[in-house]
């Protein structure tokens, strides 16, 4: 079981203890931005500039497929809930909790302005944490 903690400190807990040994800190931040766009897919396009800026397409999308490799790996994570697509990142969000997703949860009743300013405070989140 896994559960990721967004708000405060950033962790990722594992079967309720609180996980540190990844093989990569660039596929754990691939990880959060790929939760944290709150879609089930994310194009590979986007993740390359994103991750690789100016390297070649084909650099890129090799280390696109080691990191998300190593996420499925170090989490033991079935390949079906994170898959690498020809186009897209498909991803389970329903196999990652996380108190992120349970606070969108919460406010989904709420209007539309404010549901629109949590979401961009959590893209400078990402940005922040990949800048």
């Amino acid at each position: 079981m896994l559960y990721i903690k967004f708000f405060g400190a950033w962790k990722v807990y594992k079967n309720g203890s609180e996980f540190n040994d990844f093989t990569s800190r660039k596929a754990l931040k691939i990880l959060f931005y790929i939760l944290l766009s709150d879609r089930s897919k994310v194009s590979v396009e986007e993740l390359l500039r994103t991750f690789w800026p100016g390297y070649t397409y084909e650099y890129s999308r090799k280390n696109l497929n080691a990191h998300l490799y190593y996420i499925r790996r170090d989490l033991e994570i079935p390949y079906d809930y994170l898959k690498n697509e020809r186009d897209y990142v498909s991803i389970n969000l329903s196999y990652f909790p996380s108190d992120y997703s349970e606070f969108m949860k919460a406010i989904d009743n709420a209007d539309e302005k404010k549901l629109q300013s949590y979401t961009q405070v959590s893209y400078l989140m990402v940005w922040k944490m990949i800048g």
